[in-house]
């Protein structure tokens, strides 16, 4: 993880916390376009709140954790278990790089 990928994280969790708290208050406004400008101070210091903090605690962390997860698991490797009257055939099919029957 880079910084500038960590603040663009922290920036991302901010403008929604930022668009939370900038609902919540503005709902105690009465007017349209103040409740607009709300929302929208309230995305901006977010944003900028976030990518700060995003920032320091990568900083803190001194790159002990800087590991994205992945969403995805790969194999390396796969065990087949056939039937010992078939096994020539699966390996003969696994040689030849072809798929058998489903």
């Amino acid at each position: 993880m880079t910084y500038l990928r960590a603040a663009g994280m922290g920036a991302a969790s901010g403008l929604w916390f930022g668009l939370l708290f900038g609902v919540f208050l503005a709902l105690f406004t009465a007017d349209a376009v103040a409740w607009f400008a709300v929302i929208l101070w309230a995305l901006l210091w977010g944003v900028v709140a976030g990518a700060v903090f995003g920032l320091i605690w990568h900083a803190l962390s001194a790159g002990r954790r800087d590991f994205v997860s992945t969403r995805q698991l790969l194999a390396d490797r796969y065990e087949i278990l056939v039937d010992r009257a078939h096994a020539d055939q699966a390996r003969q099919l696994l040689n030849n790089g072809r798929r058998g029957p489903a």
